[in-house]
């Protein structure tokens, strides 16, 4: 199966996801409650009991959106006929994001159901998680890129293809110029 066949599945996917979670809207009552002590105020529950129907098409939809950034990545390579280079890094990269998400939506989960104030780096468990794996599993891919760049990405071979179109398209302003 073509890859641009797969990431298109996979964007359908995503789209099947948020209208669902558009369909499902909220719990009745999940946004707040009256607070016991100020009748005036209002105080929202916890997070489980008001994203329980929802919380598996949230991690759901947050691995599928790391599998159809990788598809656009292998894509674009696979056009160029490079993706046995960088196949295997973008995989692990993917996978290492995956594996990150997973981690911080569990201890989510468990941090909103048991209330626990354990605190990792200065942050609740879960935010730290964010913090100090997700986001910085993301620059696996700009590594993967810096090193790559002249080998996969942009080669010496595709560096004299562009300046011979430069050269070509200057001659072609030249005569417009010109008046020929």
């Amino acid at each position: 199966m073509k890859l641009s066949w797969i990431a298109f599945g996979i964007l359908l996917t995503l789209c099947g996801i948020l209208a669902a979670l558009f369909i499902i809207g909220e719990t009745p009552g999940g946004l707040h409650i009256p607070h016991p002590e100020y009748p005036d105020m209002l105080q929202g529950r916890p997070g489980v009991e008001t994203q329980s129907h929802i919380k598996w098409l949230g991690y759901a939809f947050g691995v599928i959106q790391f599998f159809f950034f990788a598809a656009l990545v292998l894509f674009c390579l696979n056009k160029q006929g490079r993706l046995k280079k960088l196949k295997l890094p973008i995989l692990l990269a993917t996978a290492l994001c995956i594996t990150a998400l997973t981690l911080t939506m569990a201890a989510y989960w468990t941090f909103t159901r048991s209330g626990s104030g354990q605190l990792f780096g200065g942050f609740p468990l879960p935010t730290a998680l964010m913090f100090y794996a997700l986001w910085p599993m993301q620059l696996f891919f700009v590594v993967i890129y810096v090193i790559y760049y002249d080998k996969a990405i942009f080669t010496s071979d595709d560096n004299d293809t562009f300046q011979a179109l430069l050269r070509g398209h200057r001659d072609d302003v030249k005569e417009v110029a010109d008046g020929s």
